[in-house]
């Protein structure tokens, strides 16, 4: 059964296999396992790059909505500064034009005063025509 069988064929069969696996090994295996070891490398730094740049998203995410909140706290705060400041500026104008009325009633009163007596002088100075009037008056009833 063995009788055709020629160890030397079967030992260089052996040595050919031994040195194609060696050929194949230093040629096609090492650098196809440099190559997966460095794209597992580039995929690895690519995903730390990711949750950085994640977090830095996350971070500045973080300071808008700091910044918007600021931005509105400033904002109302100009507004009511703006409204004590029309509300001052109002009351001031209110304060000076009822000054400024008061005057005019005391100057309308005065006159008013001056006219009254004026009346009355007149009325004083005709009254003895009145009572003459008057007395005529009654004599025809």
């Amino acid at each position: 059964m063995f009788n055709d069988v020629h160890f030397s064929i079967m030992i260089a069969t052996g040595i050919i296999f031994l040195l194609l696996i060696a050929v194949l090994n230093s040629m096609l295996y090492k650098p196809l396992i440099k190559f997966m070891d460095s794209r597992d490398l580039t995929i690895k730094n690519d995903e730390e790059r990711m949750k950085k740049n994640s977090d830095d998203i996350s971070n500045v995410e973080i300071e808008l909505e700091k910044i918007h909140i600021q931005t509105r706290d400033e904002i109302n705060q100009i507004k009511l500064k703006a409204i004590e400041e029309a509300k001052i500026k109002q009351e001031k104008e209110l304060s000076a034009r009822k000054k400024e009325l008061e005057e005019q009633m005391i100057v309308f009163l005065k006159s008013l005063k001056e006219k009254e007596k004026e009346l009355k002088e007149e009325m004083s100075l005709k009254m003895p025509e009145f009572k003459q009037s008057f007395k005529q008056s009654l004599n025809r009833i």
